[in-house]
């Protein structure tokens, strides 16, 4: 089995191109799918159905405000409601790739540390690709 380190991977913002977003440390995907169970009249056993896909996620790291293509552009489509196109690496060529809506975002600076930035997203419905 093929393991690897978390260090290749990046969070890229796909806005007139592409632009890895700076600072982040960590993303996190989440994907479901609806299941159902059906038991008619005369069966022995459960059936079971999977239906639609769901994507959920985060990313988040240190806060750079200087990154005008990632951060600040992300920012902007937050409190515009837009959807963004972003692709989450695990390695170099190795990534998720969809569109989302950002649902939560939180800043912090604290005193004693470094000033943070964290992202929620939700997929906006359409398919999300693994590459």
């Amino acid at each position: 089995m093929a393991i690897h380190a978390g260090t290749a991977g990046s969070v890229v913002l796909v806005i007139n191109g592409t632009a890895a977003v700076a600072g982040i440390e960590d993303w996190t995907l989440r994907t479901t799918r609806e299941r159902f169970t059906t038991k008619p009249f005369g069966s022995t056993v459960v059936q079971r159905k999977v239906g639609v896909m769901d994507f959920t996620g985060s990313f988040k790291g240190n806060a750079d405000l200087a990154d005008t293509t990632g951060q600040l552009k992300l920012k902007n489509a937050y409190v515009g409601g837009s959807v963004v196109e972003l692709r989450l690496y695990e390695l170099a060529a190795s990534y998720w790739a969809g569109s989302a809506y950002l649902t939560d975002m939180q800043q912090a600076a604290p005193m004693g540390g470094m000033a943070t930035a964290e992202f929620t997203f939700e997929g906006d419905g359409s398919t999300w690709t693994y590459t």
